[in-house]
C-alpha cells in the first residue's frame, strides 16, 4: 500500500514538475538560449523516458522501471552539468534529491545503488568542468559522506513505515478471514503468520487457553519448524512445566515477557523445556510473549521468535501488544463461531439420532406387540378347536412377549428418567447373589436360548440401589444375548477387588472392535456391522452406563473380535448381616 502510493506521488510529481519546468527554463532569465534549450530538452527526455518505463511496467510487470527511472534522471542530470558546468552545484542537490526520492520509493538497496552512481556522476561532471566552475574537494567530500547517510536513514525510516503498513494490512486481511472463513483454524493461522511477518520472526504462533484446559496453538515457520500436531504436543507440555514456563509466566503476570540468549550456555537455567530446545534448533536468539487479553481475562498469549541477538526495540513490542490487543478480539469471535458450529453439527446429529431412536423404538414395541395380539387371537377365534395344551402353549408365548413389551416400556421410562436427570439412588447392602438371580427370573425368555453360569461367591454384597442395580444386570444381560450366537454360554461372575466388587458379564459373541469400544456407552450408537435382528433401542448400554455411575461405580469393557465381549461393573462392597449361599457354576 505504501509502495503504491509512493509510486504515485513519484509519478505526478514528474507529471507537474517536469513538463512546466520544460517549459519554465525557455524564459528563465540569466540562461543563454543554447542553456535553456539544453535544461527544456533534458527535462521533457526524463518525462518521457519514465513514462515509456511506466508504459512497459503496465504490460510486463518484471520490467526493471524502478531501477531504470532514477538512473535516467541521473544522466539527464549528468549531461546537464556537462553541457552547462556552471550547474554543477544544483547539479549536486539534484542529485541527492533525486536518490532520497528513489530510496522512498523503491528501498534502500535501490538507494544506496543510485547513490554510487551519483556519486560517480560528480566526479565525472566535476572533472570535465571548467577551472572556474569546479567545486572544491570539501564539497565533494561532503556530498560523498552525505549522499549514503540520507540514503540509509531514508531506506530505514521508509522500510520501517513500510513493515508497519503492510503489518496493518495483513492484520486487515486476518479481519476479512475472519469474515470470509471465520473458523477458529485459519483466523489463527492468518493472525500468526501476520506477527511472523510484522516481526521479521523465524518463528510466530497463538497459543490459546480453553476453559477446560485445553490448549489450542497456530504456528508458521518454515519446513524445519514444528508440525501443527507437534506444536500442540510442545505447548502441552511446556504448560506442564508450570511456573518454569515463559508461557506460564505470562498467563500468571498478565504482561508482556522478552526471552534472550536461547541458544547461549549462561541462559536461565530454570527454562529448558520443550520450547527452548525446539527454538534452539531453529537457531532462535529471542522470545516475544504477549498476553491476549480481552478485559480482564488472559485467553492466550501471542508469541514471536527471532534469530536476532538481543531483545527486540520498545516501538517493536509497543506494535505486538497493540496488534494483540485487536488479535484477542478475532480470536474469541472465531471460537464463538466454531463452538456454535459445533453445537449446531451436535445438535443436528441429535436430530437426527432421535428420529432413528423413535423408529427404532416402535419396530422393538410393535413386535412384541403384535405376537401377543396374534397369540390371544388365534386363541379366541379357534377356541373351540384348539386343544387345552396347545391353547396353553399359545398364551405362555403371549405371555413371554408380554414380558418383553413391559421390558422394552421399563427401559424407556428409565432412559426418560435419566435425560431429565430425574432419579433418587437409595444405596443400601445388597447381595449379588441375590440381584443375579432376580435379574435371571425376570430375563427367561430372554436368556432361554443361552447357559448362564453363575460363578458368584457366598457373602458378597455391594452397597448399591436395588432397582438401579437390577437395571445394570438386565441391560447387559440382554446385550449379551443378543450379540451371542444360540447355545453360547454367557457367565455372570462376582469377585472381590479390594473395597469394590466387580460384577461381570461376558458372552462368547462376535466381540467389538477397538475403534468401537469407546461409543457403545453412547446414547443410540448402533453398530455398522449389526445385522438387522440385533438392532435395539440403541440405550441399553447407555442406561447401564449412567445407573452405574449414579450409584458411584464405573463400567469398562474388553472385546476381541471373534472371542467375546466383557463388560466389568465395579461398586463399593457392602457387608451382609448374613450371607446367602450361592452355588458357584450352576448352570440355568
Amino acid at each position: 500500500m505504501t509502495t503504491t502510493r509512493a509510486k504515485r506521488t513519484a509519478w505526478q510529481l514528474r507529471l507537474w514538475l517536469g513538463l512546466p519546468l520544460a517549459g519554465g527554463v525557455l524564459l528563465a532569465p540569466g540562461l543563454s538560449r543554447a542553456e535553456a534549450f539544453t535544461l527544456s530538452a533534458a527535462a521533457v527526455a526524463y518525462v518521457l523516458g519514465a513514462t515509456i518505463f511506466d508504459v512497459i511496467t503496465a504490460r510486463r510487470p518484471r520490467f526493471p522501471a524502478p531501477m531504470l527511472t532514477p538512473l535516467l534522471g541521473i544522466a539527464v542530470i549528468g549531461l546537464v552539468i556537462v553541457a552547462i558546468p556552471r550547474a554543477l552545484t544544483v547539479g549536486l542537490v539534484l542529485f541527492l534529491l533525486i536518490v532520497t526520492l528513489s530510496t522512498y520509493v523503491g528501498g534502500l538497496r535501490l538507494g544506496l545503488t543510485l547513490s554510487s552512481a551519483a556519486l560517480v556522476g560528480a566526479l565525472v561532471a566535476d572533472a570535465l568542468a571548467p577551472e572556474a566552475d569546479r567545486v572544491d574537494g570539501g564539497t565533494l567530500v561532503a556530498f560523498a559522506v552525505v549522499v549514503p547517510l540520507v540514503v540509509v536513514l531514508t531506506g530505514r525510516l521508509t522500510a520501517e513505515r513500510r513493515r508497519t503498513a503492510v503489518a496493518l494490512v495483513r492484520l486487515h486481511d486476518a479481519l476479512g478471514t475472519a469474515e470470509s472463513r471465520p473458523d477458529l483454524a485459519h483466523t489463527l493461522d492468518s493472525i500468526a503468520a501476520s506477527v511472523r511477518h510484522a516481526m521479521r520472526a523465524r518463528i510466530a504462533g497463538v497459543v490459546l487457553r480453553e476453559p477446560d484446559g485445553v490448549i489450542v496453538s497456530a504456528w508458521t515457520s518454515g519446513p524445519s519448524a514444528p508440525t501443527p500436531t507437534e506444536a500442540d504436543r510442545l505447548t502441552r507440555d511446556e504448560i506442564e512445566l508450570g511456573p518454569a514456563s515463559p508461557f506460564a509466566a505470562v498467563l500468571t503476570a498478565r504482561r508482556p515477557l522478552v526471552v534472550t540468549g536461547i541458544g547461549d550456555d549462561g541462559r536461565d537455567e530454570a527454562w529448558a523445556g520443550p520450547w527452548s530446545t525446539m527454538l534452539e534448533s531453529l537457531g532462535c536468539e529471542s522470545l516475544v510473549l504477549v498476553p491476549l487479553r480481552v478485559g480482564h481475562e488472559v485467553i492466550g498469549v501471542l508469541t514471536s521468535a527471532s534469530t536476532r541477538p538481543g531483545p527486540v526495540s520498545v516501538d517493536e513490542l509497543a506494535f505486538l501488544e497493540a496488534f494483540a490487543d485487536r488479535a484477542a478480539t478475532i480470536a474469541v469471535r472465531a471460537r464463538a463461531y466454531d463452538r456454535e458450529r459445533a453445537s449446531a453439527k451436535q445438535l443436528a446429529q441429535l436430530d437426527r439420532q432421535k428420529g432413528e431412536f423413535l423408529s427404532r423404538v416402535s419396530h422393538e414395541l410393535r413386535t412384541p406387540l403384535t405376537a401377543v395380539k396374534g397369540f390371544v387371537d388365534t386363541v379366541l377365534v379357534h377356541w373351540g378347536t384348539i386343544p387345552e395344551d396347545r391353547q396353553r402353549e399359545l398364551l405362555d408365548r403371549a405371555s413371554i412377549n408380554a414380558d418383553e413389551l413391559n421390558r422394552l416400556v421399563g427401559q424407556l421410562l428409565d432412559f426418560a428418567r435419566l435425560d431429565a436427570e430425574n432419579v433418587r439412588i437409595n444405596r443400601q447392602p445388597m447381595a449379588v447373589s441375590d440381584a443375579v438371580a432376580s435379574a435371571l427370573g425376570d430375563l427367561t425368555a430372554v436368556l432361554a436360548e443361552h447357559r448362564v453360569v453363575i460363578q458368584v461367591p457366598p457373602g458378597v454384597a455391594v452397597s448399591a440401589d436395588p432397582a438401579a442395580f437390577s437395571d445394570v444386570l438386565t441391560n447387559l444381560l440382554v446385550n449379551a444375548a443378543k450379540f451371542s450366537s444360540q447355545g453360547s454360554p454367557i457367565t455372570v461372575q462376582a469377585e472381590p477387588d479390594g473395597a469394590d466388587v466387580v460384577v461381570s458379564v461376558a458372552d462368547r459373541g462376535k466381540g467389538i472392535a477397538a475403534h468401537e469400544q469407546g461409543l457403545v456407552f453412547d446414547r443410540f450408537y448402533q453398530s455398522p456391522s449389526n445385522v438387522a435382528s440385533q438392532r435395539g433401542t440403541g440405550i441399553g448400554l447407555t442406561i447401564a452406563k449412567r445407573f452405574t455411575e449414579l450409584q458411584g461405580g464405573r463400567i469398562t469393557l474388553e472385546s476381541e473380535p471373534g472371542v467375546g465381549s466383557t463388560f466389568f461393573v465395579s461398586l463399593p462392597a457392602a457387608r451382609m448381616q448374613r450371607s446367602h449361599p450361592e452355588a458357584a457354576g450352576v448352570a440355568t
